[in-house]
């Protein structure tokens, strides 16, 4: 859609291309950079399952950040949800951020959310003077999350296996229960946070 715009009408300014991409993109992102330069890998994930059951979604995140940790020696600093899952493998985390999954969406302690778990990430970058992350997140929620990082300076890695989000009728965040309400709230959240200026 947005070589489509550009063709016909000229190159937008910045904050329509990233409407329009807000709108418009949702499938896999493309690789991009290569892992093994990565300073850090941050995750972010899904919701859990009811009872603080690892979902299916964050398991494949966990098995992605595992996987690139061991080959390259590379520090992870996963949300919560991972960070369980890793611990119970044995494989140690740098930091780690509010379990969302039991946070109700829009109480005081919830925050921003994605925001707030890339603020940590990103401070615990600037304090070793780190530009580099190999980002973990599902898709589509994987664009608003790499956006915020490269709105915050930060050199975005991305894999070429970021997994799909897995909708399961017994997650705890009723919006990650189907696909169309967890593409209804991405889009939601999309469009905030470019009116706030996050990404």
């Amino acid at each position: 859609m947005l070589a489509f715009f550009v063709r016909f009408c000229g190159e937008p300014p910045l904050i329509l291309q990233r409407l329009l991409q807000c709108i418009f993109v949702w499938g896999r992102p493309a690789s991009k950079g290569n892992p093994q330069k990565a300073q850090l890998i941050v995750v972010q994930t899904a919701s859990d399952c009811e009872g603080g059951v690892a979902s299916v979604t964050n398991i494949a995140l966990a098995d992605l950040a595992e996987r690139y940790h061991k080959k390259f020696g590379t520090p992870i600093f996963p949300q919560a949800e991972a960070e369980r899952i890793l611990q119970g493998r044995g494989v140690v985390s740098v930091g780690t951020t509010l379990i969302y999954s039991t946070v109700p969406l829009l109480s005081e302690k919830y925050g921003n959310g994605s925001l707030g778990i890339a603020e940590s990430q990103q401070q615990f970058c600037a304090e070793r003077g780190w530009t580099k992350v190999l980002v973990l997140a599902y898709y589509p929620h994987a664009w608003r999350v790499i956006w915020i990082y490269e709105r915050m300076g930060l050199e975005v890695i991305i894999p070429k296996d970021l997994p799909k989000m897995h909708p399961q009728a017994n997650m705890s965040q009723w919006r990650h229960r189907r696909a169309v309400t967890s593409y209804l709230f991405e889009l939601a959240a999309r469009l905030f946070f470019l009116y706030k200026g996050y990404i």
